[in-house]
């Protein structure tokens, strides 16, 4: 689109600030459509993995710095705790998409002065990445549900119930597992 463009002219502060908006929604309509075509390519054929190293930390931190714009209302207080130099073995795109859903999980499902916490844990050959938020949380009988297609908890009315079920196929694609611990009024780690 031209948005950017035209929020990269001169403009009064109002109107960049909408351009921007506006900028951010599309977005966030291309990579929801990213995620309904990767799901229906997953029910036909294995998805297709194009691993590189990816500096994790740093991937963090471009994310929170995007996602902190996007919900500035929410004044959030964000905690990383990954070692800089700990580089992982991913498909860029994908992994990326499957991160920038958790933590837009995490911010959306959070009230003001919101709390988010990533941290890195490697365990033998095992990496563990744990995304703790302060948000609404999911009620226990929804734990095994969650991941599946189209589904949303009774709590949620803001979800399309995709964004997880996309997340977990990325993460099974990658060899990984995805857990959620919730409670109602405790928020969420995945």
């Amino acid at each position: 689109t031209l948005l950017d463009y035209l929020a990269g002219k001169e403009q009064p502060p109002v109107m960049q600030e909408q351009l921007r908006n506006a900028s951010n929604n599309v977005s966030k309509l291309t990579h929801k459509m990213e995620i309904l075509l990767t799901l229906f390519r997953a029910k036909k054929k294995k998805i297709v993995m194009e691993c590189a190293s990816c500096n994790l930390a740093q991937k963090c931190r471009d994310l929170l710095s995007e996602l902190e714009i996007i919900y500035q209302d929410k004044q959030a207080e964000c905690k990383l705790s990954i070692p800089e130099n700990l580089d992982i073995h991913v498909d860029p795109l994908y992994f990326e998409a499957a991160l920038r859903n958790l933590l837009d999980n995490a911010f959306k499902y959070s009230d003001a002065c919101a709390k988010l916490e990533i941290k890195a844990i490697r365990e033998q050959k095992q990496l563990h990445i744990c995304i703790t938020d302060s948000g609404t949380g999911i009620p226990q009988k929804e734990h095994e549900k969650i991941f599946q297609e189209f589904y949303r908890a009774d709590n949620n009315s803001k979800g399309n119930g995709i964004g997880l079920a996309f997340t977990h196929q990325i993460v099974k694609a990658h060899k990984g597992r995805i857990r959620l611990e919730s409670k109602l009024g405790e928020g969420s780690q995945y």
